[in-house]
């Protein structure tokens, strides 16, 4: 019955606690504190290893597809540095390089897959031509002073 139960349990308790001679010397303690702290470094490692991986796919995927169809407008030295970065990433990936390591190369390939982002903004705002940024400029500028006015006065009557 219950009863029977609470007494095995108490039991149990008891026995766990009981500090004879079977009980764990201090030095295993120890020494089990300190297997559980590296455990929980090497975890947290893992999960920043496992962190940065991600990070790196998702940079690599993201990259390969801007240089597939914007590669084209960086001049050659660019885009062996950006093919460079990107293989550079993918090798550390890999091979399971460390935190850091795929951390490093993901900011190298950034920063070079940078240059397409900027040609591609260049690009676009010669495309759109000066006459349609001067005429498009201003007009937007009005529409939002107008709005940031319209909610400044309805700040204003509450």
């Amino acid at each position: 019955g219950a009863m029977a139960d609470d007494d095995f349990m108490a039991g149990i308790v008891a026995g766990s606690l009981d500090t004879g001679g079977t009980a764990l010397s201090s030095d295993e303690i120890d020494r089990m504190v300190e297997d559980a702290e590296k455990y929980a470094e090497e975890d947290s490692k893992k999960r920043d290893l496992a962190d940065a991986r991600n990070q790196a796919d998702q940079v690599v995927n993201q990259t390969e597809k801007l240089l597939d169809e914007h590669g084209d407008k960086l001049d050659e030295g660019e885009r062996e540095a950006a093919d460079q970065a990107l293989a550079d990433l993918r090798t550390a990936a890999d091979e399971s390089a460390s935190a850091d390591d795929l951390r490093s190369k993901i900011d190298a390939v950034i920063q070079s897959s940078q240059a397409v982002a900027l040609k591609m903004y260049a690009a676009q705002a010669e495309q759109a031509g000066p006459d349609a940024a001067a005429a498009g400029g201003p007009a937007d500028e009005d529409e939002d002073i107008v709005e940031a006015e319209i909610v400044e006065e309805g700040d204003d009557d509450r």
